[in-house]
């Protein structure tokens, strides 16, 4: 069976939210319906949805912060779809870019890099009473913040 092409430029609408939040939870662990709505609705301009027919395989999202915009969640089931979406939430922004990605996604460090990005603070994420993650570090690219995940 060939693979059905996949769409990583759609404009994520709030009648998607329900497919992205369970997406989300399937490679999250948890419910973060709440959030992804409240962040939807911070900056519109700058969701984007990757499908692949009407199945969700990547969402962007982003907001406003203090001192820059905040790019994060971005889940994506590979490094490709996940760079088309960050191009397309970056395309949605103007002034400052702040982004939380993850030390594995090195192919999408470097692009950032190339795009001028620099990084600034290291993080750490640890875990207690369990030896794996909660999410999936390889298709999870770009939190939020540490403060939502």
């Amino acid at each position: 069976q060939a693979l059905r092409a996949i769409d990583c430029d759609v404009t994520m609408m709030e009648d998607d939210l329900d497919a992205v939040a369970d997406y989300d939870a399937r490679l999250c662990g948890a419910d973060r319906s709440f959030i992804l709505t409240d962040l939807h609705r911070r900056r519109p301009e700058a969701a984007f949805l990757a499908l692949q027919g009407k199945e969700v395989v990547g969402y962007v999202l982003a907001r406003n912060g203090w001192r820059s915009n905040q790019i994060g969640p971005l889940l994506a089931e590979t490094p490709a779809i996940a760079q088309n979406l960050l191009a397309g939430a970056l395309g949605g922004l103007s002034g400052p870019v702040c982004i939380d990605i993850g030390d594995r996604h090195k192919d999408l460090r470097g692009w950032l890099e190339d795009l001028c990005f620099k990084p600034q603070f290291p993080f750490i994420r640890m875990i207690h009473g369990r030896s794996e993650p909660f999410d999936d570090p390889n298709r999870v690219f770009i939190i939020a913040g540490p403060e939502l995940g």
